[in-house]
C-alpha cells in the first residue's frame, strides 16, 4: 500500500490521508513534495518500484 498526505515525524498524530492499493498494470503519479511512504511489504515475490523526476523542457 502506499500512503500520501501524513507526516513522516509523528505518523500517530499525522497519518496518511489517502492509500492506494498496489494492482497489476496500475501507475500512480504524484508530485514530489507530497509525503509518501509504504507499508512494509510482506509478499512472496520481489517487490519491484521505479522512482523518476519530471523536468519540464
Amino acid at each position: 500500500w502506499l500512503g500520501f498526505g501524513g507526516a513522516p515525524f509523528a505518523p500517530e498524530v499525522f497519518p496518511p490521508e489517502r492509500f492506494e492499493k498496489p494492482e497489476p498494470g496500475k501507475l500512480v503519479l504524484f508530485p514530489s513534495y507530497l509525503w509518501h511512504g509504504t507499508v512494509p511489504f510482506t509478499g512472496d515475490r520481489p517487490r519491484l518500484t521505479v522512482a523518476f523526476d519530471v523536468v519540464p523542457a
